[in-house]
């Protein structure tokens, strides 16, 4: 997945040409890893500054959510340990993410129908009453559904990869002390 964010912070810009025009070496692993670690604090605390949409009963009753609890995008830990940068020198860093379903979080998906490919019907699980079972148990707040085709809402827009004002203000304040070294 590829996502392009661009500071646009007239401050930060200024640091940056007068920076490359005293022929300075600019700061970009520490701007990459504010990156990155702003990137796995969204997904921890659930979308910053305004939280996502919270995982529909049927997902938790189909077994996400149990790994991290029932916030979206932490089922396994995966996407926010598939983050990292790169440099691409002289003066621009990318975030990035590795795992194949990161832009359909990111951007979100639209509402499709499912059918099954190595079987005759689709097996899942749905949030449902209360019930039992064949042997007279208990079943839970979930329960089987089979069908030959499924239409699937859609996956809600939940953007993780996204630079907070508490961010810039940091890159602005670390280009300046760099700036002030003059490294």
């Amino acid at each position: 997945m590829r996502i392009n964010l661009t500071i646009d912070s007239v401050h930060a810009r200024r640091l940056l040409r007068k920076m490359a025009a005293r022929g300075q070496k600019l700061p970009l692993d520490k701007i990459g890893m504010i990156g990155v670690a702003s990137t796995r604090r969204n997904i921890a605390e659930g979308g910053r500054p305004t939280p996502w949409t919270p995982l529909s009963k049927n997902t938790i009753a189909g077994g996400r959510g149990k790994g991290k609890g029932t916030k979206p995008l932490r089922d396994t830990g995966l996407l926010s340990q598939s983050t990292f940068y790169l440099k691409h020198e002289p003066d621009n860093v990318q975030v990035l993410n590795t795992m194949p379903y990161a832009a359909a979080h990111q951007f979100g998906t639209k509402p499709r129908t499912i059918r099954p490919v190595r079987a005759n019907m689709l097996r899942f699980f749905v949030h449902g009453r209360r019930g039992r079972d064949a042997q007279g148990r208990f079943t839970g707040r979930r329960s089987v559904r089979y069908a030959y085709e499924v239409r699937h809402p859609g996956i809600p827009a939940r953007p993780f990869v996204i630079w907070q004002d508490s961010d810039i203000s940091l890159i602005e304040r670390m280009l300046l002390s760099h700036f002030m070294r003059g490294k």
